[in-house]
């Protein structure tokens, strides 16, 4: 009599531990899986870092015209129509910083964005706040430039090919150091948006009969994850695709 109510819970024991063991191996399944792809995300990921410390860089005055290299002509006359064409601004006379890709993939479309944060002038000094950063002047527009080389194999190397524009529209010559952040942003095989974050410091050092400027690149306080970036907020509708 109390033969069958056995036999069922056996049966219902039997299906219980076969629901088990099908959910443990969907599960060590999907696990061997996520980790297999992590393992290829990890041997694809690029990380663009500037080798730290501080480069010389040869600076020579030129005649603004409303050119800013990469940017649309219109735009830079329509958005510094308070700079006179003839001003003299500041430029590099040859790429600087050495920009390296330490990762194991390429990265595709490497730029840089100048973030200040502080700016020194003389013996004062002042923080760049969010609403400054909104100005033409600092905006990330004008103040992104992409590397000499947009695709980065793994170990390649690229430099800077110009100043950020807020340093280039110093008419009046009046930075002494600026200091912030450089936003390196750059996609990988996967299309992911990646970014690495680092220190930089600009400073001009006079004398009597010579000018000197140097850029230091400082610690890196950011490094792309695996998981997929934001793509950058900002939009570059200004620039011109080189």
């Amino acid at each position: 009599m109390y033969l069958l109510p056995i036999v069922q819970i056996a049966q219902i024991c039997t299906a219980i531990g076969t629901l088990v063991a099908l959910g443990c191996s969907i599960y060590i399944a999907n696990r061997a899986r996520t980790e297999v792809r992590t393992d290829r995300a990890m041997r694809a990921l690029p990380i663009v870092i500037f080798e730290p410390g501080g480069y010389g860089i040869s600076e020579r005055r030129r005649t603004f015209r409303h050119r800013i290299p990469g940017c649309d002509t219109a735009a830079v006359e329509a958005d510094f129509k308070g700079i006179a064409r003839d001003a003299q601004v500041s430029d590099c006379e040859r790429p600087y910083g050495r920009a390296r890709n330490v990762g194991l993939g390429p990265a595709l479309d490497v730029q840089v964005r100048f973030l200040p944060r502080k700016l020194v002038l003389g013996s004062d000094s002042y923080t760049v706040d969010e609403a400054q950063l909104a100005e033409s002047r600092f905006s990330a527009g004008y103040n992104t430039v992409p590397l000499s080389n947009r695709v980065m194999l793994p170990d390649a190397v690229a430099e800077l090919p110009r100043l950020p524009t807020f340093i280039c529209l110093d008419i009046e010559d009046r930075i002494t150091e600026a200091h912030g952040e450089l936003v390196v942003s750059y996609r990988g095989v996967a299309h992911q948006h990646l970014e690495t974050v680092q220190e930089f410091s600009y400073r001009v050092i006079r004398t009597t009969d010579s000018r000197m400027t140097t850029m230091t690149f400082r610690d890196v306080v950011k490094t792309p994850e695996l998981q997929a970036a934001k793509p950058p907020r900002f939009s570059l509708h200004r620039r011109v695709e080189s």
